[in-house]
């Protein structure tokens, strides 16, 4: 199942992919998945910093809605 959402762009729109993923991470003895996420959350202002930088993008040029 979660390979073929992986696949195909419709079921992403319609899935979490990131939260399949921990479930099954958890599920096969992860104790600590958030070590794997690459997306860090960070306070507004050193966000914008970055992104200014060049370093980071936003949330938005990242397709992301809400994490």
């Amino acid at each position: 199942m979660f390979e073929l959402i992986a696949k195909e762009p419709n079921l992403q729109q319609n899935f979490d992919i990131v939260r399949i993923f921990k479930h099954i991470a958890r599920n096969n003895g992860a104790k600590n998945v958030e070590e794997f996420v690459k997306i860090k959350v960070v306070p507004d202002e050193m966000a914008q910093d970055q992104v200014q930088a060049g370093n980071a993008i936003s949330l938005d040029q990242a397709g992301i809605d809400q994490l």
